[in-house]
């Protein structure tokens, strides 16, 4: 094809994406029960969970996209980044209809920060594992 890069595949094969399916299905699980099995220690502690639980849903959808995008860094892991961030807002929305929970804009935020913190150390794991291996 004209002007396509012979060298890189344009999506990963699906099987790469198991993992992400199935620690989202684990995130559904959770926002799904009435009550959150921890207690806050400290205010923001839940936004903090956030960040954290997405933050490992960004770096499992970066490993899904990581074969194509080998060596591009943020700019070939944008499709990991939107849809990690689409998962977050959708697991708000799907809070709406469960006995307990509420929906928040700033859970949603906290949500999309996790992702891209995910994405940006799998991003820097990455360069660091490739500058070991030239460098020995």
């Amino acid at each position: 094809m004209i002007g396509m890069n012979t060298r890189t595949k344009p999506f990963p094969p699906p099987w790469r994406f198991l993992p992400a399916v199935a620690y989202y299905g684990f995130i559904f699980f959770l926002s799904s029960r009435s009550s959150f099995p921890v207690e806050s220690p400290f205010s923001g502690f839940d936004k903090l969970a956030h960040v954290g639980i997405f933050g490992l849903f960004g770096g499992v959808l970066a490993w899904g996209f990581a074969e194509p995008a080998r060596g591009r860094g943020f700019r070939r892991l944008a499709p990991a980044f939107f849809l990690g961030a689409l998962g977050g807002v959708l697991d708000e929305v799907h809070q709406i209809f469960v006995p307990g929970r509420s929906a928040e804009i700033w859970d949603a935020v906290a949500d999309t920060a996790g992702v891209a913190a995910g994405l940006f150390l799998f991003i820097r794991i990455g360069r660091a594992r490739r500058r070991r291996k030239k460098n020995p």
